[in-house]
């Protein structure tokens, strides 16, 4: 009697699941769950082949955004990019005068807008901080680029906003 044995087996390599972080095309060092694993941007895992979700966390002044779901293929990369949106902060101002005295903001990365909702032109002027002048219903938009404080004046009034840069 001859007796056969039969070995099956399927070796399927491992794929790589890179997960990264960022706003604006720059990168953000931020943590992050990979099926209730902790990570921080950037990292790379090997994985087998499957669907995994990355859930990204809270960063101050920025929308998180979504879980991602990806595919991880046998042998193949997969790319979870968690896209950060800075939030802005609007200012209104009616009556030559600000709806806000103080705001605070992250330099280089909060859009700060100020919006007019009076009848007349105003002109905002301050220390570092480029001179406009806003049409009623128009708007404009700065981002400070450098950490400080910056007091803004609609020119002609008492009124002052104090922007506090971190």
């Amino acid at each position: 009697m001859i007796a056969y044995i039969v070995f099956s087996s399927t070796y399927a390599p491992p794929g790589t699941l890179v997960v990264r972080a960022g706003s604006d095309g720059s990168p953000l060092s931020v943590t992050f769950s990979l099926q209730g694993v902790q990570g921080s941007t950037p990292m790379n895992f090997s994985l087998s082949g499957g669907s995994y979700t990355v859930d990204f966390s809270n960063l101050t002044w920025y929308s998180s955004p979504s879980p991602v779901t990806i595919v991880v293929l046998s042998g193949q990369t997969a790319y979870a990019y968690g896209a950060y949106t800075p939030i802005p902060k609007a200012i209104s101002i009616a009556n030559d005068a600000f709806n806000e005295s103080r705001v605070a903001v992250l330099h280089g990365v909060t859009p700060v807008t100020w919006v007019n909702r009076g009848e007349n032109a105003v002109a905002l002027v301050g220390v570092g901080f480029p001179s406009v002048t806003i049409p009623p219903g128009g708007s404009r938009t700065y981002v400070f680029p450098s950490a400080g404080t910056y007091t803004i004046e609609i020119q002609g009034t008492s009124s002052y906003d104090t922007i506090t840069a971190q």
